[in-house]
């Protein structure tokens, strides 16, 4: 990969906004002799190695203020003032690179080795050469192959003589996946012994199975091995379950047994799974009564059985008590001589794997549990895989299916032109989080399906799947009886739903839920960030009506149609100025950047996309501080002195007249009014902002939550970026979540480490 970040600081000097800055090779070789990183020439088109661990940005900030202050003419220049705003600009753009290097998107083109991602790489193009879905359903072709690479060959081979921890290590850092991810993968290789994470490496490298079903992005090196670990598990299932049938998954070793069921939870049970005709297991047989077995009626008969909807407090078990009653399903059902089906639908990305490894832990006989997703599609190949299993040929063998409603409505779409696959076909649904069940929300959307029969299985639809919901508390400001009233037309064709609440004030839940201490603590605006964000209000507003002026200039040079909208931005500008009001002044920006694209003005475009960059600034203070703000505006006024660069070698006769590069001297670099100078001017102000250490304390902790309230929708970015950037975080997980989605999609706290979720 090309590493041309150390020519982007050059604009600046080129524009005139430094006085001079070291030669490019000088900044390349600084930042990497700090990072770990071997980079390439940048002629090369081939990727260099990545070095593992943290990215040290205070130990960045110093070799590159060590390499500024070594250029004789910075250090020299009016007494060395341009020292510390290069150090920020060198130091913001080389840290911007070396996180772009260390990204899912650098480790699908640069794996430890260049193998894998080089591999993937290939086959994307050539998937996307051939633009056709039939290319997608084949890259599973290569899964139902058995063992077809020699293990003792591969270059993979040391990893069969590392212990399980060794081996896990080294696979993250083959795939480039994060810390949080080491359970999972202990648990996925664990699955697949040590010959088979070398096959399934093998076969990472040939896949073409890098396309995402619901977007057509490309996968990632760990989804593409995922993926491909998924099929091959299940391949060795097929081919050992005709001699006997696979033994139920064992725990890993060290982990905790599941404790006994509590005496509300053993209520809940009892009650759906006599309702519903299921073997009641000894645990809960006690002094509530109950029997082994309610009723003699299997799935197809439900004498009476109605579908329910569980309402419990958060903390009080409500997955235990979904995992139970698919262990019941699926004991029924293998009574019966096959499979179960059951599939558990949850509202977020990162709740599919949680749920996975609480079903994984519940330990369901002869059942495999696996989690879909968007990264993660619940295919038809791996749909008619899971029915194929529950056959008695096949060993009867019960899924599980942790599935985002999205994921799974693809699925039966697929469906809806074959009947290939059928609501039917489920035995057992759950929807965690039920009160999401409403409106246009993809969970109403899958009940629509479930309780339609367009299909042509409606008898069997309601003979056959049962349906359990559960949540800890209505949506909005529903209450409980307008909740069930929504559940029941929502299910209504399945048979209705019945509510059962888990009371709060009830002694037994009460013992055992989480009294949380909340203290809230409010911070003072420090001075610094005061004053910093004072300067940046009044330098919007001066580099506004500069633009103002520019355009007044031109208009004697626009056509008539273009001078009449041209004086109204003008005037427009000037009463947003003199109100001094924010919200006028963005409105004006995107009104200027419409004339501008309308009337083939580029420069008044780049000097509206500078001003907004400084308002916004404004705004980002508050939330992130000038640590976060000084290297925020550092890597967008290196953008924006390269695309002025770029737009001299056009002409725009409508275009305004003005150096866009001096309105970023003057809010950086001006000795009276520039950011660095109002700060003081010292080096510590910019060293501040690559250090941190408010966190420090929780890094002991075997995990942490935290949430953090920002203002703004692009502060919510901003603030995550400025902690993943952190060394002295590196500790720490930060989501930033908008509207309830997380950046990627996901949106929910696990337990795997520290995480922070930022909203």
């Amino acid at each position: 990969m090309s590493s041309a970040w150390e020519e982007l600081p050059q604009a600046l000097t080129a524009c005139g906004v430094l006085p001079s800055l070291p030669a490019p090779d000088v900044l390349r070789c600084a930042a990497a002799s700090v990072a770990g990183f071997s980079f390439p020439a940048p002629a090369s088109a081939s990727g260099g190695g990545c070095g593992g661990g943290v990215l040290p940005t205070l130990e960045l900030h110093d070799t590159m203020a060590a390499c500024v202050y070594g250029d004789g003419q910075l250090a020299d220049a009016e007494g060395g003032r341009w020292v510390p705003l290069a150090t920020l600009l060198t130091t913001a753009l080389a840290a911007e690179h070396l996180c772009r290097e260390r990204s899912t998107r650098a480790a699908l083109l640069r794996s430890a080795d260049g193998a894998i991602g080089s591999s993937l790489l290939r086959s994307d193009v050539a998937a996307g050469a051939t633009g056709s879905s039939s290319g997608r359903a084949a890259a599973g072709g290569s899964n139902a192959a058995t063992l077809s690479v020699s293990v003792a060959g591969s270059k993979y081979r040391d990893l069969l003589f590392l212990s399980l921890p060794a081996i896990v290590g080294k696979l993250l850092k083959l795939l480039g996946e994060e810390d949080e991810q080491h359970r999972f993968f202990t648990s996925l290789a664990a699955q697949l012994t040590a010959a088979g994470v070398v096959e399934v490496l093998e076969r990472t490298e040939s896949s073409r199975n890098v396309w995402r079903m619901d977007n057509g992005e490309s996968r990632t090196p760990g989804g593409v091995f995922i993926k491909e670990a998924t099929a091959f598990i299940k391949t060795t299932h097929k081919a050992v379950v005709v001699a006997a049938p696979a033994a139920a998954p064992q725990p890993l070793q060290g982990e905790p047994a599941l404790p006994p069921l509590r005496l509300y939870q053993r209520r809940v049970l009892q009650r759906i799974l006599s309702d519903w005709g299921l073997p009641l297991p000894a645990e809960l047989q006690g002094p509530e009564g109950g029997s082994s077995q309610a009723s003699a009626g299997g799935p197809a008969a439900r004498p009476g059985g109605s579908n329910w909807l569980v309402c419990s407090p958060t903390g009080s078990g409500k997955t235990r008590m979904c995992a139970e009653v698919a262990r019941a399903v699926v004991v029924d059902t293998r009574r019966l001589g096959r499979g179960a089906v059951v599939v558990m639908l949850v509202p977020r990305v990162v709740l599919t794997m949680q749920q996975r490894d609480a079903f994984a832990a519940a330990g369901l006989p002869d059942t495999d549990v696996e989690a879909h997703n968007s990264e993660q599609q619940l295919s038809l190949d791996v749909w008619e895989d899971v029915l194929a299993a529950a056959t008695p040929a096949r060993g009867a063998r019960s899924s599980v299916l942790a599935v985002t409603p999205d994921s799974f409505l693809n699925l039966l779409r697929v469906g809806a032109h074959g009947a290939a696959v059928h609501c039917g076909q489920v035995d057992l649904l759950v929807l965690d989080e039920a009160h999401h069940c409403k409106d246009d929300h993809s969970y109403a959307k899958v009940a629509e399906m479930f309780r339609g029969t367009a299909y042509g299985h409606g008898s069997e639809l309601r003979g056959r799947t049962r349906v359990l919901g559960v949540t800890a508390s209505p949506a909005g400001h529903e209450d409980l009886a307008e909740l069930e009233v929504l559940m029941h037309e929502l299910l209504r064709q399945l048979g209705g739903a019945r509510m059962l609440p888990v009371k709060e004030q009830d002694a037994d839940v009460a013992a055992v839920l989480a009294a949380p201490t909340e203290r809230k603590v409010e911070v003072a605006m420090r001075g610094i960030d005061r004053q910093l964000t004072a300067v940046l209000r009044l330098q919007a507003l001066d580099l506004a009506l500069d633009v103002g002026l520019a355009l007044k200039e031109a208009l004697t040079r626009l056509p008539q149609a273009a001078g009449d909208v041209a004086n109204r931005l003008v005037q427009d500008l000037q009463r947003a100025a003199a109100r001094r009001q924010d919200t006028l002044l963005g409105e004006w920006i995107g009104d200027a950047v419409e004339f501008s694209q309308q009337w083939g003005c580029p420069v008044l475009e780049l000097a509206c996309h500078w001003l907004d960059v400084v308002r916004r600034a404004a705004d980002l203070v508050e939330d992130a501080g000038y640590e976060g703000v000084l290297p925020y505006l550092a890597r967008k006024a290196a953008a924006v002195c390269r695309e002025e660069l770029r737009l001299q070698q056009q002409q725009a006769p409508n275009d305004i007249v003005l150096p866009v590069s001096r309105l970023v001297q003057r809010l950086l670099a001006d000795a009276g009014s520039g950011l660095v100078a109002a700060m003081g001017g010292t080096a510590g102000v910019v060293r501040d902002c690559f250090a941190s250490g408010e966190l420090q304390r929780c890094r002991g902790r075997e995990s942490f939550h935290g949430i953090v309230f920002v203002k703004t929708r692009q502060a919510v970015y901003h603030v995550a970026d400025m902690m993943r950037r952190c060394s002295q975080l590196h500790f720490a997980q930060a989501w930033a979540s908008v509207g309830g989605i997380r950046e990627n999609g996901e949106g929910a706290l696990t337990g795997l480490g520290g995480v922070i979720k930022k909203g």
